[in-house]
């Protein structure tokens, strides 16, 4: 007993030096490289502590809190936060990081102390997050903000809107505020179109990223960066058909306007043996996710069109339908789009067939980096040579592939979701 528990405590300190170890990095991450006496300036003004808890299957989880006001904020979970129970002593394992922003800088990561912070250009990106989809948008996020840590010339203002009309208006904020370029995804491209006519007459650079890839440039958007929708759906209804599925699919579409989420189902119909139905929960979508398990459980109980296949377009909407299948005890096969280290455990166990991982990190990352490098020739068009910007470059297409997860790799990236040996960090 004795051994044990003295396995347990240098466990809970190995993993709370670990996260200390990583808060830190990222606060030093939030000043660009600035000389330690800026980042210890800064970093006075907010605290950061590690909570730790053993779980009864033996693993260690960890997570961060910042300090605000006096108050502790809530635990920030790292995706990979778990110590496996079996860790060999001595050896790193790491989370995957986190966004730290000090108190006294909540907008923004960067300070007026960074490198050329004075003359940086300013980048808006603009999602489509809808409450209770945070899952995907912090790891698109994530790579956004990992491209402005790394450069200094520029500062990105993230910003969302679940509607078109939500997004436009951020679009107009972002022209009263000076934005040189405005990356933003087209889920409703016509209803973005007076906005983004607007930014076009202001003189501001327009690219686009994730839903949008057939659209971008009728709204007049010079670069695009996101997986292609249509192939996606087409691999999905592939996979299902050499996995044996049989029957009528349900596509589920989790938004009331989002053309990226058509093309998926179209894709889906393109290539499934079977019929597929189209079939929306945007009512309560990710907001409600118990809602949308019951709405799906009443279409399985439906018996006059039995179902085969269950397609969710969204993660977590995925766990919502695995629950409506073993609800009413249906043996209909559930696919996704997108992965959570819950939808990876899920297809481990049988739960969930396959997963489309349609690398947000990555989108995030690229979309930042081909914003910047277009904005810096079309800027150079523009005020070098008086040349109108447009009549010169031309449009592009970064399609990122997507990933199939099965049952057999599906394990491999769970495990690195718990924590990885040696000193590398997860993907997207």
């Amino acid at each position: 007993m004795r051994d044990m528990k003295t396995v347990r405590m240098r466990t809970l300190i190995l993993v709370s030096a670990l996260v200390a170890i990583v808060a830190l990095a990222v606060g030093s991450l939030m000043f660009g490289g600035a000389d330690t006496s800026q980042a210890d300036e800064h970093a006075s003004a907010s605290e950061v502590r590690v909570a730790t808890r053993a779980l009864e299957d033996g693993r260690v989880e960890v997570a961060v809190q910042q300090r605000a006001g006096g108050d502790w904020g809530e635990r920030q979970l790292p995706e990979a936060r778990f110590l496996p129970h079996d860790a060999e002593a001595g050896d790193w394992h790491v989370s995957s990081p986190i966004t730290a922003l000090a108190s006294s800088q909540p907008e923004n990561i960067f300070t007026g102390d960074l490198p050329n912070f004075d003359d940086a250009v300013l980048i808006c990106a603009i999602t489509h997050q809808r409450e209770g989809d945070q899952a995907f948008w912090s790891t698109v996020n994530r790579g956004i903000i990992s491209w402005d840590h790394e450069h200094p010339q520029a500062r990105v203002d993230i910003r969302s809107g679940a509607t078109a009309a939500e997004q436009s208006q951020q679009v107009r904020e972002c022209i009263d505020n000076g934005a040189a370029a405005i990356a933003v995804t087209l889920p409703d491209p016509q209803g973005l179109r007076e906005a983004l006519d607007e930014a076009h007459e202001a003189g501001i650079l327009i690219t686009s990223f994730n839903s949008g890839v057939r659209s971008f440039r009728d709204l007049g958007s010079l670069r695009h960066v996101s997986v292609d929708e249509l192939t996606a759906g087409r691999v999905v209804g592939e996979q299902l058909n050499e996995q044996g599925v049989a029957g009528l699919a349900l596509c589920i579409t989790h938004e009331p306007a989002n053309i990226g989420l058509s093309e998926r189902c179209e894709g889906l119909e393109e290539t499934y043996a079977g019929d597929v139905e189209r079939f929306s929960v945007a009512d309560t979508g990710t907001a409600d996710l118990a809602a949308t398990a019951d709405t799906i459980t009443a279409r399985l109980r439906d018996e006059s069109r039995p179902i085969g296949a269950v397609v969710a377009l969204n993660a977590v909407v995925s766990l919502a339908a695995r629950d409506a299948v073993a609800a009413v005890g249906s043996d209909a096969a559930v696919a996704t789009f997108d992965q959570t280290p819950d939808v990876l455990q899920a297809i481990v166990a049988g739960e969930i067939l396959f997963a489309i991982n349609t690398q947000p990190y990555s989108q995030g990352y690229y979309i930042m980096a081909s914003t910047f490098h277009t904005w810096t020739g079309w800027n150079a068009l523009r005020i070098d040579y008086g040349v109108n910007p447009a009549h010169i470059i031309g449009t592009s297409v970064f399609t990122v592939e997507a990933k199939l997860y099965t049952a057999e790799n599906a394990g491999s990236r769970f495990t690195l979701g718990q924590g990885q040996s040696g000193g590398g960090r997860p993907g997207g």
